[in-house]
């Protein structure tokens, strides 16, 4: 249900909170979860089990990533698909989704897509088809990157080439003729077309064929949730016991009481030693020294003979 609603629409922080905290009370057992009863932090806890977590997903971060889904359809959707189709007529009017600003009268849903695309900026790109629907100055189309960020805004001005304009249009059109055919009058606006076709590639010129958006993450090309998350979420150090103690041949139970010791968080003597709580932190079982993680199962002589 969580996952459901976190890739259909932006949730409010109040309630991915709410949310972690009621996985957090089920996890660590009661209905509300009170001080000292979690016994290792949430952030640890929602890394994935390769890294030494449970693989809980936050909401907060999932949810950031699926709203990706929506950049990803409205410029990769050829289906026609009525919501795309009313983004682009009432919201976007043949604008770059990348140049658009957030206005007062935007809803909260699109503000908070345009919020989101810069996290999907560098991980996508388009294959030049024939560019009619491939942005000339907003677009990753270029094998350099954004021609926007590329140019100066006073080198943009003086290329005479509009904010909005398609590759297609820009490559059929007049200027770009006279620049091939060497009688662009002297002035800055040919200095752009120099440097443009400086910087452009072979594989960047248009041709036929459909323009295709690409995802960098997966081998096919196509955006995946999953896979963005992969690519965005903040990675830590794998651990090497992580595969021993997770088997199906293990109960649950037991899974995560070993996962709790290789965390280094189990409750022994010596912790509530440590609180004040018990006056002192000797093992009960052999009384021969402080009752510890690794006393307790590998140094205790009572421990060793079980």
């Amino acid at each position: 249900m969580q996952s459901y609603w976190a890739s259909i629409v932006p949730l409010p922080l109040e309630v991915c909170s709410r949310i972690d905290r009621l996985m957090a009370s089920f996890l660590w057992g009661g209905s509300d979860l009170g001080y000292g009863k979690a016994k290792v932090k949430w952030m640890e806890v929602c890394c994935p089990i390769k890294e030494g977590g449970l693989g809980i997903k936050r909401p907060l971060e999932w949810n950031r990533v699926a709203l990706l889904k929506h950049i990803w359809q409205l410029l990769a959707d050829t289906s026609g698909s009525l919501w795309t189709i009313w983004v682009h007529k009432e919201l976007l009017k043949s604008r770059s989704i990348w140049s658009i600003q957030p206005r007062t009268h935007h809803s909260w849903l699109w503000k908070r897509i345009l919020k989101v695309r810069g996290l999907m900026e560098n991980l996508i790109a388009w294959k030049v088809g024939d560019g009619s629907r491939i942005s000339f100055w907003h677009d990753k189309w270029a094998a350099a990157g954004r021609l926007d960020l590329i140019f100066s805004s006073e080198s943009r001005v003086n290329s005479c080439i509009p904010k909005e304009a398609t590759i297609k249009a820009v490559f059929q059109s007049i200027a770009w003729g006279q620049f091939i055919d060497g009688v662009l009058p002297e002035g800055e606006g040919k200095q752009f077309f120099k440097e443009l076709i400086q910087l452009l590639k072979p594989t960047d010129y248009p041709g036929t064929g459909a323009d295709r958006l690409l995802w960098s993450a997966s081998s096919n090309g196509i955006f995946s949730i999953k896979e963005a998350w992969e690519l965005l979420r903040v990675k830590r150090q794998k651990v090497r016991w992580s595969k021993w103690i997770w088997s199906n041949a293990i109960p649950p139970r037991c899974s995560f009481l070993v996962w709790l010791i290789a965390k280094g968080k189990l409750r022994t003597a010596q912790f509530w030693h440590l609180k004040g709580l018990w006056t002192s932190a000797e093992c009960v079982l052999c009384q021969g020294a402080e009752e510890t993680r690794d006393h307790l199962f590998f140094e205790c002589a009572f421990a060793r003979q079980v």
